[in-house]
């Protein structure tokens, strides 16, 4: 009898550095880069990021970024070198949290004046850098991690020069940057078009006001826009401004569409930093004059809880800053430089369950924090050729499960079904899923194993 026999390639995840998550935090006090491990209890910090002579130690450390693949971090310093760092994370086998490159003022371009935040597209290319006093926004080829193959600024022909743009976010696509650009006289947001990355140019600025006016309500115009976030899917940006308010932002007309309203809770006095949820569902966001941390519901635009804060077991906020959640959502770390405490925040309870233990030495103004979660390694499924195969009908096992191999984290399962005799087939090549961001993959694997 002659039947086809088809190889199907079961789809098994396996994740790099076993699963785990890391976040990393600047210290604009003690001028380090801290590790901090969220599983021990409390989470600690376990390492720092080294820097080795003749490098400049970390001053200033302004903001923190990771590359898809979970290998290389940057961070920026604003003041002191005022400069940007190069590191190998955790998961880098290569000297794992050691500062590899340091650049200072590569070419004609001033990094000299205060680079601040930064972004990097989601197919780990490219790295866009604010320059505070600068006045510009730079670009920097990083696919060959020497910092410094290809710099040059986004163009912003027919708008403003930037002045003081002071955060970035990158649409998951990686079709936009948008930036928040804080300096007085130019209070805006701006629309940038980064296809062709080498010559991103600006498109457009965020509009807080609808045309016609019938179509919808006006906002206040910016006053000052502090930072900007994204929402998982890139449909909404949010802006805490100087007005104060938080703008809602539909990223498909670069509108406003709401305020974040507080309700019962107490008015923004300044609202600095805004973080979403991996899940999408939250929106956290630092207010370093009320020293409140509120929590927002993304569905509706309404401040629903403040971060509560036990002040016979944790030091109470003073000026809270930067926020990052662990990618379930359950978790949330914020820092407070105004009294060198990092908060961990149960999501579910909207309250501080723990502080950060650092012992050597301890946080003096933890600014900057991120998290790094281990990079995924999947298969992509295929069908391959069906090969005809001889086999006998009267199989007395309906259902034969044959080799599992596991090579690299790569674990592919073999399956025949009915029939018993041999098969040949072909495996896709194994790409990387990046963490959150299931728009891009990477062919390169990293390095196997987890110590």
């Amino acid at each position: 009898m002659k039947v086809s026999l088809l190889l199907i390639s079961l789809v098994i995840f396996a994740k790099q550095g076993c699963g785990q998550e890391f976040l990393y935090v600047t210290d604009v006090v003690t001028n380090n880069l801290y590790m901090i491990d969220p599983t021990t209890t409390p989470p600690s910090v376990i390492a720092t990021v080294s820097v080795l002579s003749p490098t400049p130690p970390f001053t200033g450390g302004f903001a923190i970024a990771f590359t898809p693949d979970s290998l290389t971090g940057y961070v920026t310093n604003r003041s002191g070198t005022k400069s940007i760092y190069q590191f190998n994370t955790i998961f880098n086998s290569t000297t794992p949290n050691t500062v590899t490159t340091f650049i200072a003022q590569p070419g004609s371009f001033p990094f000299v004046s205060n680079p601040s935040g930064m972004v990097i597209t989601p197919d780990g290319s490219t790295l866009f850098i604010g320059l505070n006093r600068g006045h510009a926004v730079e670009i920097a080829d990083i696919t060959s991690k020497t910092m410094g193959a290809i710099f040059t600024t986004i163009t912003t022909t027919g708008f403003a020069n930037f002045n003081s743009p002071e955060q970035l976010v990158v649409t998951p696509d990686g079709s936009t940057v948008y930036v928040a650009n804080l300096g007085a006289g130019n209070e805006n947001v701006y629309i940038v078009d980064i296809t062709n990355p080498a010559d991103s140019f600006v498109t457009g600025l965020v509009s807080t006001i609808t045309v016609p006016p019938a179509m919808g309500p006006s906002f206040p115009p910016f006053a000052g826009p502090n930072s900007v976030a994204i929402s998982p899917d890139g449909l909404t940006i949010y802006v805490p401004d100087i007005t104060p308010c938080v703008y809602v932002i539909d990223t498909t007309t670069n509108q406003a569409t709401a305020l974040i309203q507080t309700g019962s809770f107490p008015a923004f006095a300044f609202p600095i930093r805004a973080t979403v949820s991996p899940d999408g569902k939250l929106l956290y966001i630092s207010d370093q004059v009320n020293a409140l941390v509120y929590v927002a519901d993304t569905t509706t635009n309404q401040v629903t809880a403040t971060v509560s804060v036990d002040t016979t077991l944790f030091p109470a906020f003073a000026g809270p800053f930067e926020i990052a959640f662990l990618s379930d959502s359950s978790t949330a770390y914020v820092t407070d430089d105004g009294n060198g405490t990092v908060y961990v925040i149960d999501v579910a309870s909207s309250s501080v369950s723990a502080i950060v233990t650092n012992a050597n030495p301890p946080f003096g103004g933890p600014f900057a924090i991120a998290n790094l979660t281990a990079p995924v390694v999947v298969v992509t499924p295929t069908v391959p050729t069906a090969v005809a195969q001889t086999a006998a009908a009267t199989a007395t096992n309906p259902s034969t499960h044959n080799a599992v191999q596991q090579t690299n984290n790569l674990v592919t399962q073999t399956q025949t079904a009915g029939i018993t005799g041999t098969a040949q087939g072909t495996v896709a090549t194994p790409v990387y899923v990046i963490p959150n961001t299931p728009y891009t993959t990477k062919t390169n694997l990293p390095p196997s194993g987890c110590k």
